[in-house]
C-alpha cells in the first residue's frame, strides 16, 4: 500500500512536471508521456485537478495582450548589446541559439582559485580545527603545562575575570566586561 501510495505520488508530481513544462495541449506533449499519463488523468481525482489548473493558467495566458514585434525586437537588441559587442549579432534573427563566449567557457570552477583546487588547504584547516577541538574539550593544554591566557580567569593570568563568560552571554560576569567590550 505504501509502495503504491509513493508511486502514485510521484506520478502526481511527474504529470505537475510535465504540465509546468509542455502545458494541457496534449499535442504538445512527447508520445511515450501522453501514454505514460493518460490513464491516471481518467481515473485520479489530483490528476484531473492538476489538467484544471493547468487549463485555468493557460486561459489566462491567452488573455495577455501580445507584445508589438517591433517591442520584442528593442528587447532582443537590448539584450544582446549587453551580452557584448559582436557576440550576439550573427545570431540575432535566430530565436533559438544562444552565442557563448569562449572565455566563459573556460571559467573557473567556483571551488578553485586561478585554476588551482583548494582542497588540500580545506583539508588542512579542517584537520587543524578537529585538533583545537580535541586538544581544548580534553585538557591536554593544561596537562601539557601550556597556559591559555585570556581565555579564563583560571589560567596562568592575574585575571579574576573569564572571557567565556562574556562571550557565551553569562549573567555571572560582572561590570567589567562592558570595560573590556
Amino acid at each position: 500500500m505504501a509502495d503504491e501510495h509513493t508511486r502514485l505520488t510521484g506520478e502526481l508530481q511527474a504529470l505537475a512536471d510535465l504540465l509546468d513544462t509542455h502545458g494541457v495541449d496534449r499535442a504538445r506533449w512527447p508520445v511515450g508521456a501522453r501514454a505514460r499519463f493518460e490513464p491516471l488523468i481518467g481515473d485520479n481525482l489530483e490528476a484531473q485537478r492538476l489538467v484544471g489548473d493547468a487549463k485555468a493558467l493557460d486561459r489566462l495566458l491567452a488573455q495577455a495582450p501580445e507584445a508589438p514585434a517591433r517591442q520584442v525586437e528593442a528587447v532582443k537588441s537590448r539584450i544582446f548589446a549587453e551580452l557584448g559587442a559582436g557576440m550576439g549579432t550573427a545570431h540575432a534573427g535566430k530565436d533559438n541559439v544562444v552565442a557563448i563566449k569562449r572565455s566563459a567557457a573556460k571559467a573557473v570552477h567556483p571551488q578553485s582559485v586561478a585554476g588551482r583546487s583548494l582542497w588540500r588547504e580545506a583539508m588542512v584547516l579542517a584537520a587543524s580545527l578537529v585538533l583545537g577541538v580535541v586538544a581544548g574539550t580534553t585538557g591536554a593544554f593544561e596537562a601539557a603545562g601550556i597556559p591559555l591566557p585570556g581565555l579564563s580567569g583560571t589560567a596562568a593570568t592575574d585575571s579574576e575575570f573569564d572571557v567565556s563568560e562574556t562571550v557565551l552571554g553569562s549573567d555571572i560576569a560582572s561590570g567589567v566586561e562592558e570595560d573590556t567590550l
